[in-house]
């Protein structure tokens, strides 16, 4: 199967590479550091590779438990290892970590955390200051949160605990963080309700903050980081548009009366945006959709938001060649 990565958008150079997966690669992602690519594929397998001088390299092959197919894959937070979890088409989360086996590292399938009678929406491992923590969305609008017992080794999870978020389809969440305030999530069911939640340590029991006010249905949401700004930035994708939101922080351990506002909205004519990602330190959104575009996405400095770069695939397997469009 042919993979094609981004290896540096100033020198406009794009490249594929093939790997060893036999059949359809379902899912593929890079660790926290930009050092390591795993991908999942139909084969039962997950390849790994490593960045070296610009060129993704393949460094090992682990061979899954059978029925183990993997369709959507996390990392942890790089403060607790290389940890990853791998939702199977069983609607099982599986946990994949990094050890040091016969005088080498290897990788190897450590335990199941779940297994729900609904499908899984989407996984996602909490900020590292909740701890070893990963959640867990499925159909039928619960959002299930479970921790490592002991984040050196990950073998062993337990429930944290849960939101119910909807009678419908959990579509999509994502985790938000402000020093000195409870971890928050965002969450979005098809029913285009979109919520703030804080955590309360009494009880240990999620509390809706806030209802955004999304009038389409969301397909993915990301809340970026919150580095060197006095605001939080949240990124939405409809079935109509891309819409990029400021909420300003809190204040004096209060969750009332809070700002937001919309700054960004970006129509899509016939082609909708299935999934976000806001780079490290918050400041480039990158999107896709169902015609197969990435497109990077930058405020300037008075705060307005344009498509930075757009880069476009071809069908054909033989050509090594992507289409990059840098804007000015």
């Amino acid at each position: 199967m042919l993979l094609r990565t981004n290896e540096t958008i100033e020198n406009k150079t794009l490249k594929n590479f093939l790997t060893s997966h036999q059949y359809l690669i379902h899912d593929l992602q890079i660790d926290p550091t930009g050092t390591i690519l795993v991908s999942s594929s139909s084969d039962n397998c997950l390849k790994f590779y490593s960045n070296k001088d610009s060129t993704w390299k393949e460094t090992f092959t682990l061979e899954l438990e059978e029925n183990t197919n993997i369709w959507k894959l996390a990392w942890s937070p790089s403060t607790f290892g290389s940890v990853i979890a791998g939702v199977t088409f069983q609607n099982e989360v599986v946990i994949i970590s990094q050890t040091f086996e016969n005088g080498k590292l290897q990788w190897k399938q450590q335990t199941t955390v779940c297994s729900l009678p609904d499908s899984i929406q989407k996984i996602s491992f909490s900020p590292d200051e909740l701890g070893l923590v990963l959640g867990v969305a499925d159909s039928s609008g619960i959002l299930h949160i479970y921790h490592a017992e002991d984040p050196s080794q990950p073998d062993t999870w337990q429930k944290h605990s849960e939101i119910i978020v909807a009678n419908t389809c959990l579509r999509a969440f994502d985790w938000g963080l402000q020093p000195n305030y409870p971890v928050m999530i965002i969450t979005a069911a098809i029913n285009r309700s979109v919520k703030i939640w804080k955590f309360c340590e009494e009880g240990l029991k999620w509390e809706s903050v806030f209802n955004l006010g999304i009038e389409l249905e969301v397909y993915d949401i990301v809340w970026s980081n919150f580095v060197g700004r006095d605001f939080h930035l949240i990124a939405i994708s409809t079935e109509e548009a891309l819409e990029i939101w400021k909420i300003e922080k809190l204040k004096n351990n209060s969750y009332q009366n809070i700002e937001k506002e919309r700054i960004a909205y970006f129509t899509q004519i016939n082609d909708s945006i299935w999934k976000l990602g806001w780079n490290e330190t918050g400041n480039v959104l990158a999107s896709t959709s169902n015609k197969g575009i990435v497109k990077l996405w930058k405020s300037n400095l008075l705060g307005n938001w344009s498509c930075i770069s757009t880069i476009t695939g071809n069908d054909d397997d033989d050509d090594d060649e992507l289409e990059l469009e840098i804007e000015n």
